[in-house]
């Protein structure tokens, strides 16, 4: 018997492809392939004109070819795995738009005390490894002095150990002790080899949607000061020849347990190595993705494939009469900043979010409950390794 369909009996499960265009989920999604997230899809098939004569006003109906996965609008909590090391679901939508893994499952340090330091570096000591960017863009605690530890992220790292940091602190010295923890972080990868693709299932209206080669395009990171981080970015593959077919929602989709979204409070907030009181702050890497002919194949393309970014960085501040107006003075000049955020403080649900180096590039002013306020806008100085993002 059909039944009304509620759309809150909705549910998305996604799973990185070892083959590309192979179902990697196969059947039943397994419980760690579930991503919370609302979105909604609709068919979405290739139709060309037909332009035969009908002997009428009308048009000949549509050819129909072949099936495109799209969904558009995928909304996603930032929150952790609630584990430490254990990688949060999420990641693998952005280990598909041209993002690369690197896993720390071992803390580093125990901790340990510095060689020497300055207001924004800290030249550490083994086991910290001798080797050039091994730990840029991870969280780092330093303790000891400062007096009250502090957790920031890395922005660079020599082969001197030299790790220089995203904030000011007073003076380090050989009385800081620096600790690495257990991450999990994402950097930009301009590598073939490291780009995945993905299996999407899609429940929705008592139909099951299944896309694979699937990629993920446009995606951005949206925080608000005060509230939870969210992701949000569209989904391009090939629909499976099956899809849409009436399927019950798997039980299983309702039992998957994860910790509340952090929010973006008493972490950090940093433009410039100085406070920034941020209202918002938009990251969007602008990965396109086209699907590459191949007319032997049964939808006539292969699979989606990321063929260019377009990273940039939105951060809404407060005006300031003093910082506005140096802010201006870097853009003007062309000088490298950077801007970093800390989400959470519980371990295995804290993010850390950096754009490092990057150049100032606008300041529109807007107004925010009557206050002024400026849109910072960063671009990245680095081409392909300029954004970061890690869960510790």
């Amino acid at each position: 018997m059909s039944v009304l369909e509620r759309s809150r009996l909705r549910a998305l499960a996604i799973k990185t492809e070892s083959t590309s265009g192979t179902d990697a989920i196969a059947g039943t999604p397994a419980a760690g392939d579930w991503v919370d997230a609302e979105f909604s899809i609709s068919p979405d098939m290739v139709i060309t004109p037909d332009p035969s004569f009908t002997g009428s006003l009308d048009n000949r109906a549509g050819i129909v070819g072949g099936a495109r996965f799209t969904i558009a609008g995928v909304r996603v909590p930032l929150r952790g795995s609630g584990a430490a090391g254990t990688v949060p679901e999420w990641f693998r939508v952005l280990e598909a738009s041209s993002m690369v893994l690197t896993a720390t499952a071992s803390a580093v340090g125990a901790p340990t005390a510095a060689t020497a330091g300055t207001t924004t570096t800290a030249t550490l000591a083994a086991p910290f490894a001798a080797t050039a960017n091994l730990y840029r863009f991870m969280p780092v605690t330093l303790s000891g002095n400062p007096a009250t530890p502090r957790t920031t992220l890395i922005t660079d790292y020599t082969a001197g150990r030299v790790a220089t940091f995203s904030r000011t602190f007073a003076t380090l010295t050989t009385s800081t002790l620096a600790i690495i923890p257990i991450n999990n972080l994402l950097r930009l990868t301009d590598t073939e080899t490291d780009f995945k693709t993905l299996t999407v299932y899609a429940y929705q209206g008592g139909q099951l949607y299944i896309g694979t080669y699937c990629i993920a395009v446009n995606p951005r990171i949206e925080l608000v000061a005060g509230q939870p981080g969210f992701l949000i970015f569209d989904i391009l593959g090939v629909m499976a020849d099956a899809s849409p077919a009436e399927t019950a929602l798997p039980a299983g989709a309702a039992t998957v347990s994860r910790p509340t979204p952090p929010i973006w409070r008493g972490g950090e907030a940093q433009i410039g190595r100085a406070e920034a009181r941020a209202q918002r702050a938009t990251f969007t890497l602008g990965t396109t993705g086209i699907l590459a002919p191949a007319p032997e194949a049964a939808n006539g393309f292969d699979g989606g494939h990321v063929m260019a970014r377009g990273l940039r960085a939105e951060i809404q501040l407060m005006t300031n009469s003093t910082a506005s107006a140096a802010r201006v003075a870097l853009m003007r000049a062309g000088t490298d900043t950077l801007f970093s955020a800390i989400i959470g403080s519980t371990a295995g649900n804290r993010l850390g979010i950096i754009f490092s180096p990057g150049r100032i590039v606008g300041q529109p002013t807007s107004s925010v409950d009557g206050a002024d306020a400026d849109t910072v806008v960063l671009e990245p100085s680095q081409a392909g390794g300029s954004f970061g993002i890690c869960s510790f």
